[in-house]
């Protein structure tokens, strides 16, 4: 389902950050790999979910680690 958010706001033109696009990226190449080892719908959004999930909070914990590491260099 998050993907399918992801793919309305684009639509309508809303800007995503770098880390959503690159988080939506992932999910759609996921997505097809899921889709070739014949899980239900059901399933992959579940497994969808749970990556970009995974995904942003990665990303924004080291977004989090860069900013101290450029405000400890002041």
């Amino acid at each position: 389902m998050h993907i399918l958010i992801l793919q309305w706001n684009l639509y309508r033109g809303f800007q995503l950050s770098l880390n959503e696009l690159l988080v939506l990226a992932n999910m759609e190449s996921y997505n097809a790999v899921l889709i070739e080892k014949g899980l239900e719908q059901k399933e992959r959004m579940i497994e969808l979910r749970k990556l970009a999930r995974n995904q942003m909070l990665s990303l924004e914990k080291l977004g989090q680690k860069n900013i101290t590491l450029l405000e400890d260099k002041k």
